[in-house]
């Protein structure tokens, strides 16, 4: 099994309310079933978790406790690439659609570029 690196788009809601009920929510306004675990965005499918800690083992993600992310693989592997458009397009649907549910749930969001290394 091999090794490669993969660029990471993530944004993290962080909610006034409980995490798991806002997240459940917010999947609800999606037309996503909590069993679920990807969302489109944009155009975009993404995946989403609550953190259970600071970090996750698995995915390797890093984001406050109790906040929920929304992240996309923009690239997998060596060699692939992503034309800097098409990652900034992608970034301005991931904030509108942030800054909507926002406002009717009641959170904060960021949007980071992030890596792992599977």
């Amino acid at each position: 099994m091999s090794t490669h690196p993969n660029v990471i788009l993530l944004l993290e809601l962080v909610p006034d309310d409980l995490s798991n009920r806002a997240r459940r929510a917010i999947m609800a306004d999606c037309g996503v079933s909590d069993a679920d675990t990807d969302l489109k965005i944009g155009g975009t499918d993404y995946h989403h978790r609550v953190m259970e800690s600071d970090y996750d083992e698995d995915m390797q993600l890093s984001a406050r406790e109790g906040s929920i992310v929304i992240y996309d693989l923009v690239t997998y592997g060596y060699g692939e690439r992503i034309a800097w458009d098409v990652l900034t397009a992608q970034k301005a649907a991931l904030e509108e659609w942030a800054k909507q549910v926002c406002e009717k749930h009641h959170c904060t969001s960021s949007i980071w570029i992030t890596a792992n290394y599977w």
